[in-house]
């Protein structure tokens, strides 16, 4: 008995759970359908979506042309014929080029270079020149600030009869006055003074310094020239001959006054001063300074 109740005890156990499952089953199926509409809702949205988005690209995307793929690649084909066209012409240059070539053109470029240095050099040395030059001046402008100057200050002449031919002659004697301008006394040294004459060219003009004849030098009077006082007048004869006087007055010769004078001051050093003066009844009457610069120059 008791064996009995306890198999229809766990028997109405049984029955009663399988009871409670059916129930929950039939519970759920009921609750879960909204949500189950809902997914397929979604999804269906969503397959829609990438269907349109896979048509708008493939709308989108040209199909290729076959033609113009062609033609680029073609294009391609001849630049890069064209690069090797250039790259053998510049080669073909390059071994053209031989050893000579290239030691002709180093030598070129080098004696261009040479050529500027040596022209940069003669500049540089101009100016160097040109400021040792100044500087000496300068200096010797220091040095003979006070120092004597003879300047001429008068030429005048004088005419007689010829004492044997009894002509009158162009000109006798010339005197020569100098005067001293400067700041110190002038020691005289030496007095050269004598008349020449020359033949008149047409194109004849002024005598070298360096080609005059001198006679010997006059006796010095007066050895000192004061500040402002003069020197001579310094006399100097012209002697003369038939033919001279003839020519002269003719016009196929004429007459030089010329002469030097040298002096100093103290112990420094000596001074001189050149002149030169031309006469000629038909052209300069009265003497003229003669004028090339190097027969009246004083230092």
């Amino acid at each position: 008995m008791p064996l009995v109740a306890l198999i229809l005890i766990v028997s109405a156990s049984l029955l009663s759970g399988a009871k409670n499952l059916g129930a929950q089953s039939l519970t759920r199926p009921s609750q879960s359908l909204p949500q189950q509409g809902n997914k397929a809702s979604k999804q269906a949205h969503f397959d829609s979506k990438q269907r349109s988005s896979a048509a708008r690209i493939e709308q989108a995307t040209p199909p290729a042309d076959p033609t113009s793929s062609q033609a680029r690649a073609k294009q391609i084909g001849e630049n890069r014929d064209r690069d090797s066209d250039v790259l053998r012409e510049v080669k073909g240059r390059i071994a053209a080029v031989s050893v000579q070539d290239v030691f002709t053109c180093a030598t070129t470029i080098a004696t261009i270079l040479l050529a500027v240095f040596t022209w940069k050099l003669v500049l540089v040395t101009r100016d160097m020149r040109r400021t040792a030059e100044a500087t000496t001046e300068v200096a010797r402008k220091a040095l003979h600030a006070d120092r004597p100057y003879l300047l001429v200050t008068a030429v005048t002449r004088e005419s007689f009869k010829h004492p044997v031919l009894g002509n009158q002659e162009p000109i006798s004697r010339a005197r020569i006055t100098l005067r001293n301008v400067g700041s110190s006394p002038a020691e005289l040294l030496e007095i050269y003074a004598t008349a020449w004459k020359f033949d008149c060219f047409p194109q004849a003009g002024d005598p070298r310094w360096e080609t005059l004849i001198f006679v010997p030098w006059i006796d010095i009077a007066e050895p000192v020239v004061a500040v402002g006082q003069d020197l001579g007048p310094i006399p100097v004869v012209v002697n003369w001959t038939k033919d001279d006087i003839d020519l002269v007055n003719a016009g196929v010769k004429r007459v030089a006054i010329y002469g030097l004078v040298k002096y100093r001051s103290g112990s420094k050093e000596p001074y001189y001063t050149r002149f030169f003066w031309w006469f000629s009844p038909l052209t300069e009457p009265s003497l003229k300074k003669a004028a090339a610069i190097a027969l009246n120059e004083r230092s």
